[in-house]
C-alpha cells in the first residue's frame, strides 16, 4: 500500500464539514499546510486483471444469488427449506472464489466482501432470507468498487 498527498483548500474543508464527515473520512488524514495523506492500494498489471475478472465473476454470482433470494420468499415452506440449501451452496461457491480474490490480489476491500457474504450465510442459515439480500446488496456495492478501481488501472496502463 502506498500513500499519496494531497492539498484540502478550506473550502473543500469546509464543504466536508457542513455535509458532516469528519476530516478523517475514507481514511484521511487532514495536517494544516500539509494536506491530507490517503492510503491508495497499487495493484501490479497481474492483480489488476485477476481482480477484474474474480470481481465480474462474482458481482455476477451475487447478482444472480439475490434474485434468486427473492423468489425464494415467495415459495411455500416445504419447498422454501430446499431452496435454502441451494443458495446456501450457490453462496457458498461464490466465497470460494472471494477467498480467491483476498489470496491472488493485494487489496483488502476483498475483506469486506467476504464479511458481508458471510453474513448473509448466517441471516440464511436463521431463516431470514429477505435479509440476506441486504448483506449481498452490501458485497455487490464493494465488488464493484474492486472492479472499477481495477479497470481504471488497466485504462491507466493502456491495457484497456
Amino acid at each position: 500500500m502506498t500513500t499519496q498527498a494531497y492539498s484540502l483548500w478550506p473550502r473543500q474543508q469546509l464543504y466536508l464539514k457542513i455535509y458532516g464527515y469528519p476530516c478523517g473520512f475514507f481514511g484521511l488524514t487532514v495536517h494544516p499546510a500539509a494536506g491530507f495523506q490517503v492510503s491508495m492500494v497499487t495493484m501490479t498489471t497481474k492483480e489488476a486483471i485477476l481482480a477484474f475478472s474474480q470481481s465480474e465473476k462474482i458481482k455476477s454470482g451475487i447478482i444472480w444469488v439475490t434474485q434468486a433470494l427473492g423468489v425464494l420468499s415467495g415459495l411455500p415452506e416445504k419447498n422454501r427449506k430446499s431452496a435454502e440449501r441451494i443458495a446456501h451452496v450457490f453462496i457458498g461457491l461464490m466465497l470460494g472464489d472471494v477467498h480467491l480474490a483476498v489470496k491472488i490480489t493485494a487489496d483488502p476491500t476483498w475483506r469486506d466482501v467476504e464479511k458481508n457474504i458471510d453474513l448473509a450465510l448466517v441471516m440464511l442459515d436463521s431463516g431470514v432470507s429477505q435479509e440476506a439480500g441486504y448483506h449481498l446488496t452490501r458485497a455487490l456495492s464493494h465488488v464493484t468498487d474492486i472492479g472499477q478501481r481495477s479497470m481504471n488501472e488497466l485504462r491507466d496502463r493502456g491495457l484497456l
